[in-house]
């Protein structure tokens, strides 16, 4: 009877100190060093490089985190599956929410960083002062829009206006994407409720002039900033 009253106890413990996703949000913020985040993390053999240019010159130890809150929602989350949380982090006079993205993996909770940090192939300052004609994959902050101007004053017919937001708080883009096609259908479902949304997407300049701010949306890649 004792040994079975002990097997109870084991097994309770044992899953009260089952890790949470809220517990891989405490251990990044606790860390001392980019070393120590980047343990925690997913894409590792991507995200290295880009994490050690990131916090080279960046102090850990500003950032407390004040409330964890989940989006989702799910007391359990499977293994394979994500989880948004909303963190609240920073000094005790300016404290800011950010978004983070947590996936369960076999070998416990890791944060997608990339996905979080709205990892780009070059900062949004960079992208609309290099107008680059070939289309690049952007995570971007998206929201239907009625503005048509410059190549697309005469398009609403034929395209929907989508505003297209960075979290470098650097002016938004207006991207286009035809109505009739697919990403265009999916996009104006996904944005119809007037709110924004984190979508990933492929976006290019159009070489007709060097001052304007529209890009064309050739494909959503992901309705969120997950790649997979």
């Amino acid at each position: 009877m004792l040994q079975y009253i002990l097997l109870v106890v084991i097994l309770m413990l044992s899953i009260g100190c089952e890790q949470q996703p809220e517990d891989a949000i405490k251990d990044y913020f606790a860390a001392k060093n980019w070393q120590e985040r980047y343990a925690i993390v997913l894409q590792r053999a991507t995200t290295k490089s880009q994490m050690e240019s990131h916090y080279g010159s960046i102090s850990l130890e500003d950032n407390k985190v004040w409330d964890i809150v989940r989006i989702d929602g799910e007391k359990e989350v499977d293994v394979g599956k994500y989880i948004r949380l909303v963190v609240w982090y920073g000094t005790q006079d300016r404290k800011k929410p950010h978004l983070y993205y947590v996936k369960r993996t076999p070998d416990g909770y890791r944060i997608d960083w990339e996905a979080s940090l709205q990892d780009n192939p070059m900062s949004w300052k960079a992208y609309m002062a290099q107008r680059p004609l070939n289309s690049m994959t952007f995570r971007v902050a998206a929201g239907l829009a009625t503005y048509y101007n410059y190549e697309f004053s005469n398009a609403q017919p034929d395209y929907f206006s989508i505003n297209l937001n960075s979290i470098d708080l650097i002016p938004s883009l207006y991207g286009y994407v035809e109505r009739g096609s697919k990403s265009g259908k999916r996009m104006y479902e996904i944005l119809k409720d007037g709110e924004t949304h984190h979508l990933t997407v492929k976006i290019r300049f159009l070489p007709y002039r060097s001052t304007s701010n529209t890009v064309l949306i050739d494909t959503l890649i992901s309705e969120s900033w997950i790649i997979d």
